[in-house]
């Protein structure tokens, strides 16, 4: 168990550093996967289906194959058939029976430019059979509905049923009940950089392919299922990535087309999504229907929570598998619940497919919750906030689902909003067009599953000239954890964060790690990068040791030098320690490995357990003006304070909030994907209405330091808490 330390003693951790690879970035010099342009190189696109529900009856390529430029040519018959996916195998590489939404990919072409592919793509001849569609989730579980998979009755994809205690009981004790139902709809992640890839085989069939994914490991897994090949067949270089937020988690279809293409063509093929494309055939967020009854004491004492969660899953699995579970449970452990259970259903539906989105479930139950007690406390004659304080969960509570709080500082963020916002002056504004609302939020710093491996795994190598080598399989994809995890590695080793390297992944080259999800990254990442630089600096300690005639246990390591405690004058740099290290009879190089797998535990088959290093928590309030004519929204002032453990970086850590209050301002008030007949209608950002700056009110960012005893210097999670509790602050 790590032990925090206090701001005197540390040097590089908590102080507002540039990002390692700011300049980069800023100067154009990044490469991403859109700039690389090898010799030989095809351009890939992908022919999709019109039609929301359809059997392919016939697919002819013959007249595409003869336009100029053309060498490769894909169908549903020319691939493998092996079904992959992220959580369970559903979905095809190319489909060969029948298309599920209006986007699948029926047909791949590798030309020598964009407009020769396209014109290929027009001469593809697909012969199909409309099938009856069906595009509410509602009306898809009911009897007769047509089934967009065989083996899935009802088309349910999964389904959730957690209970603790006896909600009949709780609800027949309670004086009040408050019950509600709500909607949430498809939020599209709008990250900068449309999802790309770029393949190359080598003559053994290998093939190497540079990926903007959030989980390296994890996208080679999905690949070498759909191919059918060992992991060790494909190697992923993760490239500079223009974000993210949780739809570039595992392999897609068009990935592994582009590996087949360059297989075939034994050329590099590269396939870039434009903007229309990216947003009708990616994973937006899961849209729920969410009926929610909670229980009340007369004080405001919450007791009893139940909800009934029904969730669009769209044509394929990918994260929502995942999601429901966690919009079923996490919301139960913000507050001291008695008695609680949840039904969800996650449900096929001719649509495009739902995945991971910034919060992975929590944004969705929050806002319902969340909203709840706002409500119930206006008909209780209640102060919301302090019905909150009276509910809030605290450091060393063993949560209603066995989550075990060794550090919480809900308490403090609640109130800390509050001043923030002005509450108390503020709240009875009502009738004036003008409103202050809060909301809070429980998040995780991790997640084990069923698998009984939680951690990350980190190489720190130590140059003879005394620089650090940092090579980790956790991905930066601009939330800014190259410089935490060089911030990280200099405070263990003493060395100014200039003299640390760092860089993206390498499947070939870095050790396994989960990837970029859960709020997992500063935790578990940061704590085995600790453990690495902690071994390498041990290595040197050894001969520094014999070198300054003294115990190992009286060194120190500062400023790039290793000296006696007490006298800094019997001292050597170190490099020169790294040189004595590797040339002597015997020697090595010096190569620290670390790996971090906190004590947490699985759920059990109830799931019930600790699953998480760390929970962080928030509690955000939004004044709030409203147009009484045309009803037109302006979010005036926000303040969002923040339990995160520690701060390893002020700026990155602020950047992290105000980057998530936009996007959870935008599910509040203007985001949505919009269907008709399954066809994605706005997949542009003329129609897709995100905030800008000037939509933008000042945010007010507090970080409360709990200083978690099992995080890296004490630190928590920030990412995605940063975006849930925003949107029902403002509805507030």
């Amino acid at each position: 168990m790590a032990v925090a330390q206090t701001e005197a003693m540390l040097a590089v951790v908590g102080r507002p550093l540039p990002r390692v690879d700011g300049a980069v970035k800023v100067t154009g010099e990044a490469a991403y996967v859109g700039d690389m342009k090898p010799a030989g190189m095809l351009i890939g696109k992908l022919l999709r289906s019109p039609h929301p529900h359809a059997r392919i009856l016939h697919v002819d390529a013959s007249l595409a194959r003869r336009v100029p430029g053309v060498k490769c040519i894909l169908t549903g018959a020319d691939v493998p058939r092996n079904r992959f996916g992220a959580i369970i195998p559903d979905e095809q590489i190319l489909a060969l029976d029948k298309v599920r939404y209006i986007g699948d990919a029926v047909a791949a072409v590798a030309a020598l430019d964009a407009e020769g592919a396209y014109e290929a793509l027009d001469l593809i001849r697909v012969e199909y059979e409309e099938l009856p569609a069906v595009f509410d989730p509602a009306e898809a579980m009911k009897p007769g509905a047509p089934l967009i998979h065989e083996d899935k009755p009802g088309n349910i994809a999964r389904h959730v049923h957690i209970e603790r205690g006896n909600v009949e009981q709780g609800f027949a004790e309670a004086d009040y009940v408050y019950e509600n139902t709500f909607r949430t709809q498809h939020q599209y992640q709008l990250y900068i950089e449309p999802d790309a890839c770029m393949a190359a085989s080598d003559s053994s069939g290998r093939v190497t392919l540079w990926l903007p994914t959030q989980s390296p490991f994890s996208s080679r897994e999905n690949l070498a299922q759909a191919l059918g090949v060992d992991v060790s067949r494909i190697r992923i270089i993760q490239p500079p990535i223009g974000g993210a937020f949780g739809a570039k988690l595992a392999g897609k279809p068009q990935h592994v087309a582009a590996c087949l293409l360059a297989m075939r063509t034994h050329r590099p093929v590269k396939i870039v999504y434009d903007r229309e494309e990216d947003m009708a055939t990616m994973v937006p967020r899961v849209a729920t229907t969410i009926h929610m009854r909670i229980g009340f004491k007369r004080d405001g004492t919450m007791t009893t929570k139940q909800a009934r969660i029904i969730a669009d899953n769209g044509a394929y699995c990918s994260h929502a598998y995942n999601i429901v579970f966690n919009m079923s449970q996490r919301m139960d452990c913000l507050y001291r619940f008695q008695h609680t259970r949840t039904e969800t259903d996650l449900v096929y539906t001719n649509k495009i497919a739902t995945g991971a989105f910034r919060g992975f479930g929590n944004p969705q139950s929050h806002f319902a919750m969340e909203s709840c007690i706002d409500s119930a406390s206006e008909a209780l004659g209640l102060d919301p906030a302090e019905v909150r304080l009276k509910n809030a969960s605290r450091q060393g509570d063993t949560t209603i689902h066995g989550w075990q709080l060794r550090s919480c500082a809900l308490v403090d963020c609640i109130q800390k909003a509050a001043e923030g916002i002005g509450w108390k002056e503020k709240r009875h504004l009502k009738g004036s067009g003008r409103g202050v609302g809060m909301a809070c939020v429980i998040h995780v710093s991790s997640n084990r599953k069923a698998a009984d491996w939680d951690g990350s795994n980190a190489l720190v190598k130590v140059h003879e000239d005394g620089r650090l080598a940092v090579v980790t399989g956790e991905v930066d994809m601009g939330q800014g954890t190259l410089t935490v995890l060089a911030q990280i590695a200099a405070e263990e080793f003493g060395v100014p964060i200039d003299r640390v390297e760092i860089g993206g992944v390498d499947t070939d080259i870095a050790p396994y790690c989960q990837g970029a999800s859960s709020s997992r990254t500063v935790t578990l990442g940061g704590s085995a990068v600790r453990a690495a630089a902690a071994e390498a600096k041990r290595q040197l300690f050894e001969v520094a040791a014999e070198k300054l005639e003294a115990r190992v246990d009286d060194l120190e390591a500062r400023g790039g030098r290793i000296f006696v405690r007490g006298a800094p004058d019997r001292a050597m740099t170190i490099g020169q320690a790294a040189k004595a290290h590797l040339f002597r009879k015997g020697g090595s190089a010096v190569i620290g490995r670390g790996s971090f797998d906190p004590p947490t535990r699985p759920p059990d088959e109830g799931f019930y357990g600790d699953l998480s290093t760390a929970y962080p928590f928030a509690c955000q309030a939004a004044e709030v003006e409203v147009d009484r004519e045309t009803g037109q929204v302006r979010v005036l002032n926000f303040v969002a304070a923040h339990d995160i453990g520690k701060v390893i970086n002020p700026i990155t850590a602020e950047g992290q909030v105000e980057g998530a209050v936009q996007q959870g301002m935008g599910y509040g008030l203007t985001e949505q994907l919009v269907f008709d007949g399954g066809k994605v209608l706005n997949n542009n950002l003329m129609n897709y209405l995100s905030l800008t700056a000037p939509d933008m009110p000042a945010i007010k960012t507090v970080f409360v330091e709990s200083n978690d005893p099992w995080g890296p210097y004490g630190a928590k999670g920030l990412a995605e808490p940063g975006l849930i509790p925003t949107a029902p602050a403002v509805a507030n």
